[in-house]
């Protein structure tokens, strides 16, 4: 299992559904991320997330989070290694293996003391002011990254390897039990 990311910002228009976006392409292989929209219906969301599970997708992210974050679907999402639902029309359990990365973004947004040590915090601060994606070198942005995705994990795989190189040193700030 791994923490959940939160991109959260104080205005709409941050970016912070782009970083999600960029992020997700790089991590799922070049493929378009998966977006859920945010519902308080505890049920139907977690049928989508049993579906993201089951498509074996490495990225996800529930968009536009208005709520606080917290309850047991989400506490277990990101502390469990296996995810268990029912089956749409049926009464039969199944188990899915939880090997997805979660983001939630939106503004302003609290979690539950349980969520504390469960999540990795994001926190964007764009000064108020909303960048045109037409200012972007690459336009559209996310669809650059899908298209050069080798060339960067291959950047990426420079990073780690220099970061290995210098011994692996790790930071002062470990979150929750991850």
């Amino acid at each position: 299992p791994a923490p959940l990311f939160l991109h959260h910002a104080s205005t709409s228009g941050a970016g912070k559904s782009l970083l999600a976006q960029v992020i997700g392409a790089i991590a799922d292989g070049g493929q378009e991320p998966i977006r859920l929209d945010r519902t308080e219906d505890e049920g139907e969301i977690g049928k989508r997330i049993f579906g993201i599970l089951t498509s074996k997708r490495k990225y996800a992210y529930i968009d536009n989070q208005k709520a606080e974050i917290g309850g047991q679907l989400l506490e277990a999402l990101a502390t469990s290694r296996a995810y268990s639902d029912r089956a749409l029309y049926t009464q039969k359990m199944f188990v899915a293996t939880n090997e997805t990365i979660w983001v939630i973004t939106g503004n302003n947004v609290g979690y539950s003391p349980d969520m504390a040590r469960r999540i990795v915090e994001i926190r964007i601060d764009n000064h108020g002011a909303v960048r045109d994606p037409a200012a972007f070198r690459h336009v559209p942005l996310v669809h650059w990254v899908q298209s050069h995705h080798a060339e960067i994990a291959g950047h990426i795989c420079n990073v780690l390897q220099g970061w290995a190189a210098a011994g692996c040193p790790l930071g002062d700030q470990f979150p929750g039990s991850f």
